[in-house]
């Protein structure tokens, strides 16, 4: 045999051997991996490529220019459920989370009284498939959900949920290690930051260097939270990874405005209304990047509606693993939208039954079919002693300042009754009257708070305070 055939021969089987240790079978391309970041309460509007323009985040830009850039991806209002449905791929409220463990109970003179939490930990998780698939698999930073990290199929885990500083830079660094480390083999990374979560801290330098933001912390935060989002992707392009990794950049609820304790806006999720804790659509609402450069088309951005349940079986069909019907029950695959294909979701529910010390974070539930979005808020009554229910056409009114109840009663009853019918098939807990006292009634209509201090009415009605417009509006095109 001449020396050229026993070349190919050689060549021929470190091919082979290169496609097994990826977990590819002969001839079959090597499977992706999957770097998963979620941050903590990062608005909808909170990076460049998504509009802002008080601070800089070239890492995530750069990201959404290489990939897809989401404009109608949502979360549920609070993290803990957001996070049960990513790695369960069921609904939250199926699970028993519905607000962020342990929760807030209701507010004194309160008219009724919210549900306990009840978590069911599912036989079966996100980084489960991927174990058996060949994946190895690991978990960093927040959890904040039932169960572990183990549990659900992360053969390892650092769990912390402590916010900011050099903390959050550990975990960047843990999570280049473990990339490092499994660069020769298919692996999964779901990396969880805890920034830009309050209490709002940042490097010193970092603050001065936003002097001029509305708020030069939090401008510092989310300046730092895209450092360590480059620290990853430097990794990534240092070993040659870019091409054969899908990346996914996602926020687990809407931005904070205002909240508890907090004296100036935070953020601003303007033109959305609301924010954490309510399910208006600056709550619910957020950023979602995904970037695989062989499959996902740079700069280009998809109007598909996105729930947190849907990465489970996008995220198995994408890597060619088996799915797990019986599991991510309520997931939808969107892993066709990744090729240029339309989104199949057309409604999405949310259920959140309790308080929350955000602005406007009262106990509601929601249904949004196609074009047109319902909420009915528990314990406000209408005029007729029932819950008040709003409607909202987000195509023309993404702002919800219009609401079409009334003169779109078939609407509103149909979808009222499919969001009725939805509650019990999941077995959803809803509030009930509270105990009567001997003091003051409150009337929830006319409530825009609770906590220390009650929050201004025009919050109410138009999620932003002359101080939001004297900080945001200029730059996001808001009026007087």
């Amino acid at each position: 045999m001449k020396r050229d055939d026993w070349k190919r021969i050689l060549l021929g089987a470190l091919a082979l051997l290169g496609q097994l240790v990826a977990g590819a079978e002969p001839g079959e391309k090597p499977k992706p991996n999957v770097v998963f970041m979620v941050a903590d309460d990062l608005g909808w509007r909170d990076t460049g490529c998504y509009g802002r323009k008080e601070w800089n985040t070239p890492n995530i830009d750069k990201l959404a220019a290489s990939g897809c850039r989401f404009t109608q991806a949502y979360a549920m209002p609070v993290c803990s459920p957001t996070r049960t449905m990513i790695v369960t791929g069921r609904h939250c409220v199926r699970q028993g989370v519905t607000d962020w463990w342990p929760g807030y109970p209701a507010p004194p003179n309160s008219r009724i009284q919210t549900p306990t939490m009840k978590p069911v930990i599912p036989d079966l998780g996100l980084g489960t498939p991927f174990v058996t698939g060949g994946y190895a698999t690991c978990h960093i930073g927040k959890w904040h959900t039932m169960g572990s990290p183990a549990k659900l199929g992360f053969q390892q885990s650092l769990l912390t949920d402590v916010f900011h500083g050099p903390t959050e830079q550990n975990k960047a660094e843990a999570a280049v290690k473990f990339i490092r480390e499994n660069k020769g083999q298919p692996f999964f990374l779901y990396l969880c930051f805890s920034s830009v979560h309050l209490p709002l801290g940042a490097l010193p330098e970092k603050i001065q260097q936003h002097d001029g933001a509305p708020n030069p912390v939090y401008a510092a935060m989310a300046d730092q939270l895209d450092g360590y989002v480059g620290t990853v992707m430097q990794a990534l392009h240092e070993l040659q990874l870019e091409q054969n990794t899908l990346v996914i950049f996602y926020s687990d609820n809407g931005g904070v405005q205002l909240c508890d304790g907090v004296s100036r806006p935070v953020t601003s999720n303007l033109p959305l209304r609301g924010n954490k804790g309510c399910l208006y659509e600056g709550g619910v609402r957020v950023p979602l990047i995904m970037s695989h450069p062989p499959t996902i088309k740079a700069g280009s951005t998809s109007d598909a509606m996105i729930s947190p349940a849907d990465f489970f079986p996008t995220l198995l069909e994408f890597c060619r693993l088996p799915s797990c019907p019986k599991n991510h029950i309520d997931g939808i695959s969107f892993a066709g939208v990744l090729r240029g294909e339309p989104g199949k979701r057309q409604e999405l529910q949310w259920h959140y039954p309790h308080f929350s010390h955000h602005a406007m974070g009262f106990p509601a539930g929601a249904l949004r079919k196609g074009e047109w979005k319902l909420i009915e808020w528990f314990g406000q009554q209408d005029e007729y002693g029932r819950n008040r229910i709003e409607l909202f056409h987000l195509t023309k009114d993404p702002g919800e300042q219009n609401n079409w109840a009334d003169r779109f009663p078939h609407i509103r009853n149909t979808m009222l009754k499919e969001l009725e019918k939805w509650r019990r098939e999941v077995g959803a807990l809803l509030p009930m009257p509270a105990v009567a006292t001997n003091q003051p009634a409150v009337r929830q209509s006319q409530q825009t708070g609770w906590g220390s201090h009650a929050w201004p009415a025009e919050l109410t009605l138009l999620s932003r305070t002359p101080a939001w417009v004297a900080h945001y509006g200029a730059s996001m095109g808001a009026e007087e």
